[in-house]
């Protein structure tokens, strides 16, 4: 089972081995499957996207779910995140509830928030950027009120997925298997929050 990783912590750091959030649940989904996982570096979540699109890489992680993305690759969920988001302040607004949004200005790696989930005023101000050096690192830490991950798997992947594997991934995430070993990581690394 191939996988896209680039390095975007905590969710997927690349050295000294690939480790972090998604890593977690990539492992899981392995083991639910009984395959072997091979991590394959990208430049970036767009880069990884391709790749996915394109059949090269079997599996990515940590999708929102968008029509666009359901005509190259099936999703599935695997992890309710609580109700923050990663993402940069641009000010420094106390940020407690989705109402603060209306305060702040703020910007995530294109491909990582669904903007438009956010509340809508005109004070808001949202920006999207395409590379993630680009972000400056004041605060981080926003609100959402759902923020579901998926793993996306290509359409043109040459794994043998069946029926009763779909089951097995539904499963696992119903019972709260990949997210156990996402808050595993998170207790075993508070360093990276």
């Amino acid at each position: 089972m191939t996988v896209c990783i680039d390095h975007y912590p905590p969710f997927q750091i690349l050295s000294p081995k690939p480790q972090g959030e998604n890593i977690a649940a990539i492992n899981v989904l392995a083991k639910v499957l009984n395959y072997e996982v091979r991590f394959v570096e990208g430049a970036n979540f767009k880069f990884c996207m391709r790749m996915l699109k394109e059949g090269q890489v079997d599996i990515l992680a940590g999708l929102i779910d968008e029509p666009k993305r359901r005509e190259f690759a099936y999703l599935f969920p695997y992890y309710n995140k609580p109700d923050k988001i990663d993402i940069k302040l641009v000010n420094s607004v106390a940020w407690h509830s989705g109402e603060d949004a209306f305060n702040a200005t703020f910007i995530a790696q294109s491909g990582t928030l669904d903007i438009n989930r956010l509340p809508t005023n005109s004070d808001i101000q949202k920006v999207l950027i395409a590379k993630l050096n680009e972000m400056k690192p004041l605060d981080h830490k926003g609100y959402l009120a759902e923020n579901t991950l998926y793993f996306g798997l290509s359409k043109k992947s040459r794994l043998k997925i069946k029926g009763s594997d779909f089951i097995k991934i539904q499963k696992a995430f119903e019972t709260g298997l990949f997210s156990r070993a996402i808050e595993q990581f998170i207790k075993s690394h508070k360093n990276l929050y």
